[in-house]
C-alpha cells in the first residue's frame, strides 16, 4: 500500500479520473473513482483488504489516498484506493486489538454420526493459555475426544473447536493456541 495526495480529479459524467502525487516521485499516478474501495480488516484480524464495494464520495484536490499500483499502457496507476483517514482508522482499531491480549474459546458441539446433537455450547474462554492447557491439555495432539462413557456405544462424541475475536469483535475459527508442551502428562 502506498499514501499519496490528490492534485486533482475531474468529477465530470464520463470522466471521474484524477491524478496522485506521491511524495518523492516526479511522475504522477492515475487513478479512476470506479477504482475505489472501502478498506475493511481482514478475519486474522492484523491485515486490511480492499472490499469491491466502491466509494461514494468523491476525492477532491488534496485529499489523501491510499492505493495499491500497478503497471498501465501509460504509466503507473492506482488500481485500488481509499481515502486515507479510511485506511488509517482501521490500523488504529487493529493496533489497540493487538496490545490487548488475544481472547480465544473453546466450543463443543456433540455429534451423533457425522450430524451435530443439539447446539454449540462454549465451554471455556479467555486470554490465558496456561489456564487453558491446564483445563483443557492435549490428547493425542487433536481435540476430537471420544467419551468414554455408555453414550459412545450410541456413536454420540464431542468435537472441539477454538475460535478467537477478531479486532471487529467477531469470533473466528482458528487454529489450537495452545502450544505443543501442553500435551496431556501420561
Amino acid at each position: 500500500m502506498e499514501i499519496g495526495k490528490v492534485h486533482w480529479f475531474d468529477s465530470r459524467d464520463g470522466k471521474r479520473f484524477g491524478f496522485i502525487n506521491v511524495r518523492g516521485e516526479e511522475k504522477e499516478i492515475f487513478f479512476h473513482f470506479n477504482d475505489g474501495c472501502y478498506p475493511e480488516i481482514g478475519s486474522d484480524g492484523k491485515n486490511i483488504f480492499f472490499t469491491s464495494e466502491g466509494v461514494k464520495k468523491e476525492p477532491r484536490k488534496g485529499d489523501r489516498i491510499v492505493f495499491l499500483r500497478a503497471n498501465a499502457k501509460r504509466g503507473p496507476k492506482a488500481c485500488s484506493w481509499c481515502f486515507a483517514k479510511d485506511y488509517e482508522q482501521l490500523e488504529k482499531q487493529i493496533t489497540t486489538h493487538l496490545s490487548q491480549p488475544s481472547i480465544y474459546r473453546v466450543i463443543i458441539q456433540k455429534m451423533l454420526n457425522t450430524i451435530s446433537h443439539g447446539a454449540p455450547k462454549v465451554v471455556w474462554q479467555g486470554n490465558n493459555i496456561a489456564e487453558l492447557c491446564k483445563r483443557y491439555p492435549r490428547k493425542n495432539n487433536h481435540w476430537t475426544d471420544k467419551l468414554l462413557s455408555d453414550v459412545s456405544r450410541n456413536g454420540l462424541y464431542n468435537i472441539y473447536r477454538f475460535e478467537f475475536q477478531d479486532a471487529g469483535g467477531h469470533w473466528q475459527l482458528c487454529d489450537d493456541p495452545r502450544p505443543i508442551e501442553c500435551e496431556e502428562k501420561k
